[in-house]
């Protein structure tokens, strides 16, 4: 359709949609053009669809299907209707079985549409009210099916009105509207703690009952949080689950749908009920007009005459206008903030919302180039303030300060290699001006050695945070020559370099190297500096993180203990601080303590809250080892909202790139997905994480083999036996390291066992035994000789084969030797080799 038709399309059906009745038809006869006509008409179809299933409670014209006037559904009796929609209607109906009195809301499907995508959604709607209990929410009290397949839903009836007529008409005072609003805040927040996004949050679908308490309604287009490929698909042409005056951006686009969404439609319910209007017009919401254009909406003030408008200036207009912001991210992250927000308006506190200023203008351009602002900004912050720091901390005041200066101009010099008009135009991308600076050290660098070393490390830190090792080990050994060199003059550069390129190496899986650098940084501090300074911290955090990364738990725990004391008893600013309690945190998880785990990485997440924006990778790390530890806890829930949240600060960082980080908090939350149930969910964020590792490290990268043998986990638990046994192989396939193939070998062995292919599971248990350690191990890992032995004899019983019974007396015999004949796990072979032995002389195997 060309673009001249397709405004003229908008149009009619702009106005169309307007009118009703014979005004409508008269409207449509005008039109000359009968197959513009046809198409106006299937556009009122599916908007007349896509309307609400149900407009509330309130009593509308009726136009019953009188068949179902008085029939009973189960114990309940139909009396009249009470509204209707394009999908179905809503009926009063009463308890007949003499149990008790009571009047009830029946939501049934029109007749006809009994059948595919509708049904599907009509049920989930009824699975997820039976999920929610909030006295927020309208209850969901029985359910059933007609003859005919229309699946219907008996409701708690809500005797009330709109939200917005309820203010108006008992003209509420603006102080007791906020209050309403917030209560409608508590029941939608309450339903995405449980993992739901309402979608169509609307006046009509918050009633309010006389005595004040606004019930939410209509689940009808509700979604399940990231239950993609599991939720219940409308596919009639057209159709969009939404109501346009009130939908989101991306609703209206057609993009994924959040919790975000929720807090837009809000944002509209809270415009009308402060101005009675809404912030858009229909013609916006349906693609003609400023909204449309990418208008900011106005501003609640602006939509009320002058005398009224001044309640709304400030605080208001600032909330209006951060829960309506067209980006998602830019918006409440949740219901929560922005009902807590109205709570400090109320209570006369400073809000958190802000009006748009010039420094958001301009960051427009940032989200444009998102990777090479980050490493702008961590450069030029690194740069200067570290530096400048130290500047007004030495003896030598003068000479750092021209030391200072120096650094400036170099900053200066490369950062106008970027500047378009230095450029040609070229658009000059985040690692392009990294390795300029980069290639400056190397080529020309500054006179001054402690300057040129300052300047490698930061820059190769800078390198080392966006995930490139390579190039922030070339730059650190640079610099670790020129430390060499000039030892004597910077002995603190130098300690801070070898440091640094300890957690290269360890990083690099070169431990013995890591080691004696990071021990040699620590010897060069303390003999500087004595055992009690800042800098002595540093070094225990470092090794602590070294020790952690090679198992090392016991050490790990103490370094980090003696970090975290040492400074807090020097004052130290609090970062620091948050870096040794995550820390340590991490490591009494991985040692089995919890409790202690979650208590100091709750602290650090505060910590961090506290002296980091939003984003930052400080706090998508704490988000994402509290998420660890929330799962290890079992609460399953809380760990997907945590890693969810890492994950998505990361993307905000890196500006959508591939990063380590990023791939490592995908694979944690699909691992979480999984112990849901969340069996699509998860194998969709699995296939990201695994093209992330791959591209970052190619196919032999360690953990493209470790998600190859998570998804054979996930889908041997979905029970998904063929899919699960193929995607072991495959992880058997990728690992280079022979320890790793026999941890997969066994997994897979032990699936075949259990899914009764004994004997595939007999073979791969035979490849395994050359490599099995010789006894009997108490976790019962896979790879000891007896646990080897047991699965082998268990598969070749199933198969009737002779030579169970020697797999079984291996096994047997092992176990008992190593771990005791009382042990639960030499007495589960003692069974299994007695049902055998049984079974043999009683004439059933050979």
């Amino acid at each position: 359709m060309d673009p001249a038709r397709w405004q003229r399309l908008k149009g009619l059906f702009q106005r169309a949609v307007e009118l009703d009745g014979a005004r409508r038809r008269e409207f449509l006869d005008a039109c000359e053009d009968p197959l513009l006509r046809a198409e106006v008409e299937g556009l009122l179809r599916d908007h007349a669809a896509a309307g609400d299933f149900i407009e509330g409670h309130a009593v509308v014209e009726p136009s019953p299907d009188r068949s179902l006037l008085g029939r009973r559904l189960g114990p309940y009796r139909i009396l009249r209707e009470l509204g209707h929609g394009g999908m179905g209607s809503v009926y009063l109906a009463e308890r007949t079985d003499q149990q008790y009195q009571q009047q009830v809301a029946v939501k049934l499907l029109k007749a006809g549409l009994g059948s595919g995508d509708l049904v599907a959604r009509f049920r989930l709607e009824r699975q997820i009210l039976a999920n929610l209990a909030h006295p927020g929410i309208a209850r969901l009290l029985d359910g059933g099916t007609l003859g005919d397949g229309r699946p219907y839903l008996v409701m708690e009836l809500i005797d009330g009105e709109p939200i917005v007529a309820h203010c108006e008409r008992r003209r509420l005072p603006l102080e007791r509207r906020v209050e309403l609003f917030r209560e409608v805040c508590d029941a939608v927040s309450y339903a995405h703690r449980r993992l739901v996004i309402h979608r169509d949050l609307k006046p009509s679908n918050i009633l309010v009952t006389a005595d004040g308490a606004p019930k939410l309604l209509d689940f009808g287009t509700a979604k399940l949080v990231d239950t993609s490929g599991d939720e219940a698909p409308m596919t009639a042409p057209g159709l969009r689950l939404l109501t346009p005056d009130y939908a989101s951006p991306e609703q209206l686009r057609g993009e994924t749908i959040t919790t975000a969404s929720d807090v837009y439609s809000l944002g509209v319910v809270l415009f009308e009920l402060l101005t009675g209007t809404r912030p858009f017009s229909r013609g916006d919401a349906l693609g003609v007009g400023p909204r449309a254009k990418g208008a900011e909406p106005p501003r609640p003030s602006a939509a009320v005459p002058p005398q009224d408008a001044r309640a709304l200036e400030g605080d208001l207009d600032n909330i209006v206008g951060m829960a309506l912001r067209d980006e998602p991210p830019r918006r409440y992250p949740s219901v929560d903030q922005l009902s807590e927000d109205l709570g400090r308006y109320l209570a006369d506190l400073p809000v958190r919302a802000r009006p748009d200023t010039v420094g958001y203008r301009t960051g427009k351009w940032v989200r444009r180039h998102r990777a090479l602002a980050l490493a702008l900004t961590m450069v030029v912050l690194a740069l200067l303030g570290g530096i400048l720091a130290a500047s007004w901390q030495a003896r030598e005041a003068q000479a750092q300060r021209q030391m200072a200066e120096a650094a400036f101009e170099f900053v200066v010099g490369v950062l106008k290699e970027s500047d378009p008009r230095e450029s040609g135009g070229e658009e000059v991308t985040a690692r392009q001006i990294l390795d300029r600076g980069a290639d400056r050290l190397l080529v020309s660098p500054p006179d001054r050695p402690e300057l040129r070393v300052r300047l490698l490390d930061t820059i190769a830190d800078v390198y080392f945070q966006l995930g490139v090792i390579d190039r922030a080990e070339v730059l650190l050994e640079e610099a670790r020559g020129v430390a060499d060199a000039h030892a004597g003059a910077i002995p603190e550069s130098r300690a801070t370099v070898l440091d640094r390129l300890g957690q290269v190496y360890g990083v690099r899986g070169d431990p013995d190297a890591a080691a004696a650098l990071l021990e040699e940084a620590l010897d060069l501090r303390r003999r500087r500096h004595g055992d009690r300074h800042p800098r002595v911290a540093d070094s225990y955090n470092s090794l602590g993180v070294y020790h952690y990364a090679t198992g090392e738990l016991a050490a790990a725990r103490d370094f980090h203990e003696r970090a975290l004391e040492l400074r807090r008893a020097l004052g130290v600013p609090g970062p620091r601080i948050a870096d040794s309690l995550n820390n340590l945190g991490t490591v009494l998880l991985a040692l089995g303590e919890p409790e202690a785990a979650q208590e100091r990485l709750r602290q650090a997440l505060d910590v961090r809250r506290a002296n980091y924006g939003d984003p930052h990778p400080k706090l998508a790390n704490s988000l994402n080892n509290l998420a660890a530890a929330r799962l290890s806890a079992g609460a399953l829930g809380e760990a997907a909202e945590l890693f969810r949240g890492a994950y998505e600060m990361q993307d905000r960082l890196y500006g959508g790139a591939d990063h380590r980080r990023s791939a490592a908090t995908l694979a944690n939350l699909a691992l979480v997905e999984g112990r849901l149930g969340r069996t699509a969910s998860a194998e969709g964020l699995y296939g990201e994480a695994l093209a992330m590792w791959r591209r970052l490290g190619g196919d032999d990268h360690p953990e493209v083999a470790a998600i190859l043998h998570d998804l054979g986990v996930l889908f041997a638990d979905a029970g998904e036996p063929a899919r699960a046994a193929e995607q072991f192989r495959l992880a058997i396939d990728a690992a280079a390291d022979a320890g790793i193939q026999s941890l997969y070998r066994s997994d897979l062995a032990w699936h075949l066992h259990r899914s009764g292919r004994h004997e595939a599971a007999a073979e791969e248990f035979r490849r395994l035994l050359p490599g099995a350690s010789g006894g009997a191990s108490e976790s019962g890992d896979g790879l000891d000789l007896a646990t080897v032995s047991y699965g082998l004899g268990l598969s070749l019983a199933a198969l009737g084969d002779p030579g169970a019974g020697e797999a079984l007396r291996r096994a047997l015999r092992l176990r008992r030797r190593d771990l005791g004949p009382d042990h639960r796990r030499t007495v589960a072979v003692a069974q299994s080799l007695d049902g055998w032995e049984r079974r043999v002389v009683g004439g059933g195997g050979g």
